[in-house]
């Protein structure tokens, strides 16, 4: 984030987009199955709950936050083909439990049991994506070089 605001002009913005997969929701019956799923998902990222510790990070670096939001990565019912949602649940879940070590017979079930939510009209999937906005703020000399417009 330093290397970010040497290069930003004064007044210029970075926008970050991230997830916390602790807002992680899903319809599943077998809490206990996907309390093992979880941590298999979460194995391959650098910094799966990064969002809350941006904007201390943000204004160690001399970038103040401006603004936060959030987006529901929301997918629901039947018709969720293509979604953010349906690949992680059908596709990344899988790859990553049998990397994790994860014994076969809970990835089927758990495959099983989305397909069947699925089907049903009942699957629902939501995280949380943060998108955060920040500014070079102008330092003393470049506003007395009269460099702000």
């Amino acid at each position: 984030l330093r290397e970010v605001r040497r290069v930003l002009r004064p007044g210029g913005r970075l926008v970050i987009c991230d997830c916390d997969w602790n807002s992680l929701v899903v319809n599943t019956e077998d809490r206990e199955r996907f309390g093992r799923i979880f941590p298999a998902c979460c194995s391959t990222f650098v910094h799966p709950h990064l969002p809350p510790k941006l904007p201390g990070l943000l204004v160690g670096a001399g970038l103040p936050l401006c603004e936060m939001r959030t987006l529901g990565m929301l997918s629901f019912g039947s018709e969720i083909e293509g979604s953010f949602m349906e690949n992680w649940a059908f596709r990344v879940v899988p790859l990553k439990a049998r990397a994790y070590g994860l014994g076969e017979e809970d990835i089927d079930a758990w495959l099983l049991e989305q397909k069947t939510l699925l089907d049903q009209g009942a699957f629902f999937a939501c995280v949380q994506r943060f998108l955060l906005l920040a500014r070079r703020p102008w330092t003393e000399k470049e506003q007395t070089l009269g460099h702000q417009s």
